[in-house]
């Protein structure tokens, strides 16, 4: 089993019926902030490191890399697929040439293409690793660009860690949340991209403020899907196979403990029951901005 087999997320439906056809196809300027679905898998912007795009006509030049991250108290697994020109020895390296994509649709913010060059897989799973490569020949491809007009790149460095005592203010379309880490609920993990302006980020919060009956659940999917739960015992415990985090761009540095970024995702509210578990939704808020603030 490749890591690509692993992730079972919902196709993104297209998002509108007439489409530009190859003849009149532009390559997009950017795909800062898209959807890759690759394989029939859905790849999310926290989870993309983009090493090079170089857009042509229809074209454009890309090293990818695809990353995952599983994980409970009671197994880990972890793993990235890195997309080049390269060939399998050639793969671990930085001074590699780029796979080609050649874009052949689009349907309003969807780009249809196929992608060509070579595809290095690692993952590492209770400490026990493995890798596989071969070779992409016309292996279909998509992008789903941002669907609004929020800053997608920037030019602010974030904080390298978020310990104890740091305060989120997210914002969503219809209020605004304020926790304490350690007091409020736990970040789960988060991740800097490697050039530390954008960030992945795994929330628990607690149960939402005056109803304890509703839990909180953030996800990068705009499509409600049942949050993964592993029962043993009398613990129960959430897993991350269908809830891919949310990614916070980093636009203000306020000050050397204040960093304000735009949040990319959704906040959905649903109730459980511990026993079984089951699971219920109950609503969806879209996120737009969280203010970070250190101890």
């Amino acid at each position: 089993m490749t890591p690509l087999s692993l992730l079972f997320l919902p196709v993104i439906a297209a998002v509108c019926e007439a489409g530009v056809r190859a003849a009149d196809i532009e390559a997009p300027n950017s795909i800062n902030g898209a959807v890759i679905n690759l394989y029939g898998e859905l790849y999310y912007p926290g989870d993309i490191i983009i090493e090079q795009y170089e857009p042509g006509e229809n074209t454009a030049r890309v090293i990818l890399e695809l990353e995952y991250y599983l994980s409970t108290h009671r197994f880990y697994e972890w793993g990235y697929s890195r997309i080049t020109g390269a060939t399998t020895q050639e793969a671990h390296g930085r001074q590699v040439k780029p796979a080609l994509i050649t874009f052949t649709r689009r349907k309003g913010r969807v780009y249809s293409g196929t992608i060509s060059g070579h595809i290095y897989q690692y993952y590492n799973y209770k400490g026990k690793e493995s890798e596989d490569s071969h070779t992409l020949k016309d292996e279909k491809i998509e992008f789903i660009l941002p669907d609004d007009n929020r800053p997608v790149t920037s030019n602010i460095e974030g904080p390298e860690i978020l310990k104890k005592g740091s305060i989120l203010q997210i914002q969503t379309d219809k209020r605004t949340l304020t926790c304490e880490i350690g007091k409020h609920g736990e970040v789960d993990y988060y991740f800097p991209n490697r050039n530390g302006k954008e960030a992945k980020i795994d929330l628990s919060l607690n149960p939402e403020p005056g109803n304890p009956d509703i839990f909180l659940h953030f996800s990068t999917s705009d499509t409600w899907d049942e949050p993964s739960f592993c029962a043993y015992g009398n613990i129960v415990e959430k897993a991350v196979f269908h809830t891919p985090s949310p990614y916070n761009v980093f636009t203000e540095k306020l000050s050397d403990k204040i960093y304000k970024g735009s949040f990319f995702g959704y906040l959905y509210g649903y109730t459980k029951d511990l026993q079984i578990p089951r699971w219920a939704f109950k609503f969806k808020e879209k996120l737009f901005s969280i203010t970070i603030i250190l101890p």
